[in-house]
């Protein structure tokens, strides 16, 4: 909330289309703070009715959020102790456990290591656990996610957002600019969300444990399902990632 208490007026501007920012600064140092009115001044019943579109949170807030809004688990290394899980997942096999044996195997990601060279760390990855179950997702296809991910292919948001064009407007009020600018600026500025969308419809799904290892609650996938992969940047501090699924109905 935008409020005399926590934010300083700072300067407005009238964008290109019209519409009219004012931008606050934060009194805890932290950012900046937006609020968008109509071009024309409003009338009293305009402001009472509606406090039109506003973004009092930074980055940092607006992951942290969405990071506390869901039951999330972290990603495991791309190459495990493939040896010392196999001796664990045969123990289970011997003792009767064949169905959860199974499921840890296929669970387990491939031992072809995960290929992340690119333009940033995505440091930590958490991921949407609820998601995964839902859609039966693996360890694997969130590594080639993560793959393209730090490579500036942001999936259906675009590739190549290195080339995105950023002008004034975009760059005095960020959150309002499209998603392959809002990764450029804060690429470039090592403070802000990398945000990448990329779609995981299979015409074949992975068959779902049988016996006592079955998840319920799981469904075929369908070509508007997606993966969200959003990194943290914060200057002083080691990136982090979250991924979130189209399940999960999340915006950051």
């Amino acid at each position: 909330m935008i409020s005399a208490i926590s934010h300083v007026e700072h300067d407005q501007r009238v964008l290109a289309d019209g519409r009219r920012i004012t931008r606050f600064a934060r009194k805890d140092g932290r950012g900046w703070a937006w609020r968008q009115f109509p071009s024309l001044p409003p009338t009293r019943h305009e402001r009472v009715a509606s406090h039109g579109w506003s973004e009092d949170r930074n980055a940092a807030e607006r992951f942290s959020q969405a990071v506390m809004s869901i039951h999330t688990t972290e990603l495991p290394p791309a190459d495990p102790d493939r040896h010392g899980l196999a001796a664990e997942i045969q123990k289970l096999r011997d003792g009767g456990n064949a169905g959860l044996a199974d499921l840890l195997e296929k669970a387990l990601p491939s031992s072809r290591p995960a290929k992340r060279e690119g333009l940033f760390s995505p440091g930590r990855v958490l991921l949407s656990a609820a998601g995964m179950r839902l859609l039966n997702v693996s360890f694997d296809e969130i590594q080639d996610c993560l793959a393209r991910h730090v490579k500036a292919d942001a999936g259906l948001y675009g590739q190549g957002w290195l080339e995105a064009p950023a002008t004034d407007d975009d760059r005095y009020c960020p959150p309002l600019a499209s998603v392959p600018t809002q990764n450029l600026l804060a690429f470039a500025d090592k403070d802000g969300l990398i945000r990448s969308r990329y779609p995981i419809f299979r015409d074949i799904d992975a068959p779902v444990a049988n016996g006592a290892c079955h998840f319920e609650h799981q469904r075929r996938r369908d070509r508007n399902d997606f993966a969200e992969v959003i990194t943290l940047l914060v200057p002083g501090s080691d990136p982090k990632t979250l991924v979130v699924f189209s399940t999960d109905r999340l915006t950051v």
